[in-house]
């Protein structure tokens, strides 16, 4: 008898081993222990603007426990002159808080955070996700020429 071999979850990510040991921690570490979600907040016709919580997602039960780990905005067409500045806020019942320490941003010119000058930073006090939570995102600054259309894509997995 061969003896056991744990995969790590790069092992899962890449699917090529066929001879590990999958744990359950382990998948649950990996890309198949993610899950992700969009919200729109504007159409892809309409300028992005200043503003707090236009759209939200409700957390469900499937994702309880899981914590915040990425995410990554996107406008339809790029602004001109400054960046367009986006919080991610949780509501607990009725608490709000920020969820990044540093927000996604959108570069001039740019259509996507991706590549962002400033990457955005978890705040890992407020990344936690329950059941029946808000999560909004807020607009707290916008390029001089704005952008048209904006989505934000939010990436949790658990601990």
């Amino acid at each position: 008898m061969l003896p056991r071999v744990l995969a790590a979850s790069s092992d899962i990510n890449t699917g090529t081993d066929t001879t590990k040991v999958i744990t359950s921690d382990t998948l649950a570490g990996s890309n198949l222990g993610a899950k992700s979600f969009c919200i729109v907040v504007k159409e892809s016709d309409a300028n992005t603007a200043v503003a707090d919580g236009k759209s939200a997602f409700v957390v469900p039960a499937s994702m309880n426990g899981m914590n915040i780990v990425a995410a990554t905005a996107s406008v339809h067409t790029a602004g001109t002159t400054n960046t367009t500045d986006i919080q991610i806020r949780r509501r607990r019942v009725t608490t709000d808080v920020d969820v990044l320490s540093t927000k996604i941003t959108i570069d001039s010119t740019e259509q996507s955070s991706v590549t962002a000058d400033a990457p955005l930073v978890i705040n890992t006090s407020n990344d936690d996700l329950a059941t029946g939570d808000n999560i909004y995102v807020d607009v707290d600054a916008i390029s001089t020429t704005p952008a048209t259309g904006l989505s934000v894509t939010i990436t949790a997995q658990l601990p």
